[in-house]
């Protein structure tokens, strides 16, 4: 039997299409966007565009949080908001999969320029999601329900990024690898469309948000200096710029240099998803016994040290232990921060 999260019958009907939402957003994550790099790398694209495809979505996308913010202040209903983000995401699929078939100049360019709508998109209808899933989850109950949906999410995203990575492996065996990303691509296309059903089955509980502000200017440096916040909220930076410089590469390091097979590249990248989700509630326990400071600072010191030992044990499977590892840590840090 599930578990009921509200007595509301409404708000209850709306809960379950956001777990089945999450689930359809997990396909299409561990089908389809764990696997838009490689795809970069089968159209033969250069270091330089594998940095670009990295790092301009994710501008693009930051900015599209800070548009979708100003916007929900100006009483727009926030399903149409996140209906608008959402569509377009899911619309840019269908270029994407047409790269492998139609014939062009310039496929990993035009590959950026997609995928960098595909995220605008995505985080266009983030804020506001956010915004509407925390009116309709009660307050006491929102461990277990975010505790159950990040598990279902967890499940199917290892599964569906193994599965994938079988077919690409079987279509590579083939020499027809562009029919396999299209074949995942289209799942992940029809995952996304289920998503976008469930979430506009979800009910919108009448709220007037506050009109979306910058803080002011003046004395900023000084309430910096003062502020716990502030430190902490500097060290999330730039571990986050830290891992932004290096995480283009591993992809590119693992199939253009170690010439790993789509199979080994899937197991090494599920491997990490799937150790996460294991650590994760051993870190809970931590955390509870010694404090979430503890657990970032002991975990911060182990980042530093994994992308050396990928460059000096260059083998899949000294590279499965650095997963094995990273996994670990990043679940600790991730919760605790």
């Amino acid at each position: 039997m599930e578990p009921r999260f509200s007595r509301d019958p409404q708000v209850e009907r709306s809960l379950r299409y956001s777990v089945r939402d999450g689930v359809a957003w997990s396909i299409m994550f561990g089908a389809g966007e764990s696997y838009l790099q490689a795809f970069a790398v089968f159209l033969k694209a250069t270091t330089a565009q594998i940095t670009l495809l990295t790092a301009l979505p994710s501008l693009l996308g930051s900015a599209a949080q800070l548009l979708s913010a100003w916007v929900a202040g100006r009483a727009i209903p926030r399903k149409s908001l996140i209906f608008g983000g959402v569509l377009l995401q899911l619309l840019m699929w269908m270029p994407i999969i047409a790269l492998v078939f139609l014939p062009t100049e310039h496929p990993v360019l035009l590959l950026i320029v997609w995928v960098a709508l595909y995220y605008i998109g995505g985080q266009f209808a983030a804020p506001p999601w956010s915004s509407l899933i925390s009116d309709l989850v009660p307050e006491r109950r929102r461990g277990r329900f975010f505790g159950r949906r990040t598990q279902l999410m967890s499940f199917f995203t290892f599964g569906s990024l193994s599965v994938a990575g079988i077919v690409l492996e079987f279509f590579a065996q083939r020499e027809a690898a562009g029919w396999g990303f299209a074949l995942v691509f289209a799942v992940a296309l029809a995952a996304r469309i289920y998503s976008l059903r469930q979430l506009m089955g979800m009910h919108e509980p009448m709220q007037r948000l506050e009109p979306f502000t910058l803080p002011p200017l003046a004395g900023l440096l000084d309430r910096l200096r003062g502020s716990d916040f502030a430190r902490f909220a500097l060290f999330i930076s730039f571990m986050n710029l830290a891992v932004a410089v290096a995480s283009p590469f591993f992809t590119l390091y693992m199939l253009r240099d170690l010439k790993f097979s789509y199979l080994e590249f899937t197991i090494v990248s599920a491997f990490y998803i799937l150790i996460q989700f294991l650590a994760i509630n051993l870190w809970g326990r931590l955390s509870d016994v010694f404090g979430n400071l503890r657990v970032v600072q002991v975990t911060s010191i182990v980042f530093p040290v994994l992308p050396v030992l990928w460059v000096v044990f260059p083998s899949f499977w000294a590279i499965l232990v650095f997963q094995f590892i990273g996994g670990i840590v990043w679940a600790g840090f991730s919760l605790a921060a």
